[in-house]
């Protein structure tokens, strides 16, 4: 229930712009996932600009992905990805971004397989799902390497 609140709140408190939110809405509708997946990508993308609520109102520090997440939770290729960077450019660089190299493809697929995951319905699906994340892993982690931004990779 708060992510949704926590959506609307990043729109009123300004947290995002209009042509920030215009932005994901179109990502999230040409997602090539269903349609309650390209909702809930879209309301956990949201969500991380409503995230400043918990610190202003109960002063504690929340572990989360953060908006760098954005490109894995609405799979976006290099193009979107580069003006993803463009457009959220001044959020990305509050932050100091910890990039975690992922595990060779194998044991990540091993992983999808045993725990699941709701975006692999099956277990054909875990192949391209992990090769999918890993293209997207691979760019972004250059892209914004390159542009400048507070990056550590482990």
């Amino acid at each position: 229930m708060y992510s949704i609140v926590l959506s609307f709140y990043a729109v009123a408190s300004r947290s995002i712009s209009f042509k920030q939110t215009w932005w994901l809405v179109k990502k999230a509708a040409i997602y090539d996932e269903t349609l309650f997946s390209r909702v809930n990508a879209l309301r956990n993308s949201m969500t991380k600009f409503g995230y400043h609520f918990f610190r202003q109102k109960y002063n504690f520090t929340l572990v989360d992905e953060g908006i760098s997440q954005i490109p894995f939770l609405l799979g976006l290729e290099r193009e979107h990805v580069d003006s993803f960077i463009m457009l959220f450019r001044s959020h990305l660089g509050k932050n100091r971004i910890i990039f975690i190299e992922a595990p060779p493809k194998k044991i990540l697929k091993a992983r999808i397989i045993t725990r699941g995951h709701k975006r692999v319905r099956a277990v054909k699906d875990a192949e391209g799902f992990v090769d999918r994340n890993v293209r997207i892993a691979e760019y972004y982690k250059k892209a914004i390497t390159n542009a400048g931004f507070d990056v550590s990779i482990i």
